[in-house]
């Protein structure tokens, strides 16, 4: 639902079974616990009050997916420009071999928000 606030709950899945763009994913990748340094997906931020959503296609499956992100680091007051977070993919389709408690293909990396 285009423009509904995003569930606080950051295991919530939130994939539509497309890439931002609209686009066909290639074809679904075994789940595997994947990290790559040279990864830098282009995310976009939306703030939903408290929470700041970061939106993209996975670097990995290529399969939309969304993290939120509280607007205030806890225990401050002050709201840190650029602070790295930890992505992980939440794209909600099937990965063979996904455990139980996973919704995505298993990737995660490093993003900048301005959380």
């Amino acid at each position: 639902m285009a423009g509904d606030a995003p569930s606080a709950n950051r295991n919530e899945r939130v994939d539509e079974g497309t890439t931002a763009a609209g686009e066909q994913p290639a074809p679904t990748l075994a789940w595997a616990r994947e990290y790559d340094p040279s990864w830098q997906p282009a995310f976009t931020e939306s703030t939903f009050g408290a929470l700041v959503q970061v939106a993209g296609d996975c670097p990995r499956c290529h399969h939309h997916t969304a993290m939120n992100f509280p607007a205030v680091i806890p225990s401050s007051t002050v709201k840190a420009a650029g602070q790295v977070v930890t992505m992980f993919c939440k794209c909600g389709l099937p990965h063979e071999g996904r455990p139980d408690d996973d919704f995505g293909c298993g990737a995660y990396w490093g993003a900048v928000a301005e959380l």
